[in-house]
């Protein structure tokens, strides 16, 4: 049976999540792809941007994304599987 509620959290949380990168780079949510990897979304690829780009996520979200997990994340897939292990914790 498919959880029509965790899909529609997981949607809802999608698309805040690339307004959220959207936002940091200037650019349209739609021109980002869940299998975009991060830091070849064009503008990203400074560290300081990074950085920015996960407080921004964390403060959304309500999460703590420690350094070493936020090295690991590497898609915006990853990202949002991130996000839905520890958004209620």
């Amino acid at each position: 049976m498919i959880d029509n509620n965790n899909n529609s959290k997981n949607k809802e949380n999608e698309k805040r999540v690339k307004k959220i990168i959207a936002k940091q780079l200037g650019t349209k949510p739609d021109k980002i792809n869940n299998d975009d990897r991060i830091l070849n979304v064009e503008g990203i690829h400074f560290m300081g941007k990074m950085h920015d780009l996960f407080i921004a996520i964390g403060r959304e979200f309500d999460i703590e994304i420690p350094n070493e997990e936020a090295k690991k994340i590497k898609t915006v897939n990853q990202l949002l599987s991130y996000i839905a292990i520890h958004q209620y914790e």
